[in-house]
């Protein structure tokens, strides 16, 4: 008997997070913008796509030798920058052609980015700077022409972990 409330009692718990998690995502979820992954062999980051990126040559190679983790055929590559900072940049896996990422550095405190290698939608969650303690979330997507934000709200107090 403990055992058939105890499995009632978790599939509430998961029916609940599964509702939540419908109704928390505005963009419609991952599916909802679907990039065909690219598994070729990584080209080497070609720096002079953007020259001011030089000075984290050894970030940016080490993370773009794990492949593609973002819209089919780009690393995401993120590394710190102090206390709460950090930088993103874009490298495409294809050619090497690496790309400034329009978040981060101290704009954007405590920045984290949630993406799949299958998808070009991207979610990124960061602290307020000004004002009251909040939580911005925003939801982007990834188009010929850059990035087009979808969605985006706040939550009063600080970002979860």
């Amino acid at each position: 008997m403990r055992i058939a409330q105890t499995l009632t009692a978790f599939a509430a718990v998961a029916a609940a997070f599964i509702a939540t998690a419908a109704t928390a995502d505005p963009a419609g979820g991952f599916g909802a913008y679907p990039a065909q992954v690219w598994h070729g062999r990584p080209a080497a980051p070609n720096f002079a796509s953007l020259p001011s990126a030089r000075q984290f040559r050894t970030m940016i190679a080490d993370g773009a030798r794990h492949g593609v983790n973002f819209a089919g055929r780009y690393a995401l590559v993120t590394f710190g920058c102090g206390s709460g900072c950090n930088m993103t940049y874009m490298v495409d896996e294809m050619n090497g052609r690496i790309s400034a990422f329009p978040m981060g550095g101290e704009d954007y405190p405590y920045l984290t980015l949630d993406h799949r290698a299958d998808s070009r939608l991207l979610h990124a969650r960061w602290g307020r700077t000004s004002g009251a303690e909040a939580c911005v979330h925003q939801d982007m997507v990834l188009e010929a022409r850059g990035f087009r934000r979808l969605a985006q709200h706040v939550t009063p107090g600080a970002c979860p972990v």
